[in-house]
């Protein structure tokens, strides 16, 4: 059952972890104001998405429904497979290491549920999951499919670099979570039958 409520929760499966073995470190509760402010920030935003769809035309719209959908579903299943390979691989961090580095492992050993959550990165794993923002966008609007492309592109390759010049993880582990990430982003872009950029039509 704990197995189950792991995988399920996909990015808390490492949390999970360590509260189910009494390991766990407490963060202090929202108070009111971030409460109002959230809520606030999160009407403003649902107006201003739905005025950004009410614009587009019929097949538009359709099209962007199916493709938030989609990117729900793509959320959810990274986070499950990020979660539970971290959860089960169990490998230190750099910084984690000793002067003997004697707790190196490399990428492709998995230790088990240790308490140690180096493999695959979730940063950067967060960072290439922006490039879907560019399926959000109108197929009609081929310019700023590009730059959001472009962005988002640069954005995820400097959070995974950063992740590595900071100690946090290998080079591997960036690695390993963006090949993870643009498979499945591919894998969705044919199911959706569109491209991260489409031609523009002469």
């Amino acid at each position: 059952m704990h197995q189950v409520l792991l995988g399920v929760n996909g990015y808390f499966a490492y949390t999970l972890a360590r509260l189910l073995n009494g390991n766990i470190k407490t963060v202090a509760d929202v108070d009111l104001q971030q409460w109002v402010l959230a809520l606030i920030f999160t009407v403003v935003m649902s107006y201003l998405f739905y005025r950004y769809v009410d614009l587009q035309d019929e097949n538009e719209q359709n099209y962007l429904l199916k493709a938030a959908v989609f990117g729900i579903a793509l959320v959810f299943i990274v986070s499950v497979i990020i979660g539970d390979l971290k959860l089960h691989w169990g490998r230190y961090r750099p910084f984690q290491m000793d002067q003997a580095m004697s707790q190196f492992t490399p990428w492709y050993q998995p230790n088990g549920s240790n308490g140690h959550f180096s493999f695959p990165s979730g940063h950067t794993t967060s960072g290439w999951l922006l490039v879907y923002l560019t399926f959000l966008l109108p197929r009609k609007y081929h310019n700023m499919q590009k730059y959001v492309l472009i962005g988002t592109v640069l954005l995820a390759i400097t959070i995974a670099l950063s992740r590595v010049r900071y100690g946090a993880h290998w080079l591997s582990d960036v690695t390993a979570a963006s090949l993870i990430v643009g498979t499945m982003i591919f894998v969705t872009s044919r199911v959706l039958k569109a491209h991260l950029v489409e031609d523009a039509i002469e």
